[in-house]
């Protein structure tokens, strides 16, 4: 996956993807050249699961995007 896709599946810029690939927050690929990251859908996926998840305390995705629709 391109950083744009990522971006895309989380509502972000795709500067806070490329940032959390630099830091670590992601595992991320470099291509040949080593001037763009791609990204595994796993672990995408991975990373995902745990906002999509509510587990009753409120701070799952889905209980942010409802959060911000009721504003």
């Amino acid at each position: 996956m391109r950083p744009r896709d990522v971006a895309r599946i989380f509502d972000v810029e795709v500067s806070t993807v490329v940032e959390w690939a630099r830091i670590g927050k992601i595992p991320a690929i470099r291509t040949p050249g080593g001037q763009q990251y791609r990204f595994r859908t796993v672990d995408v996926v991975a990373m995902l699961e745990p906002l999509t998840t509510v587990g009753g305390d409120g701070h799952g995705l889905d209980s942010a995007k409802q959060r911000q629709e009721s504003t």
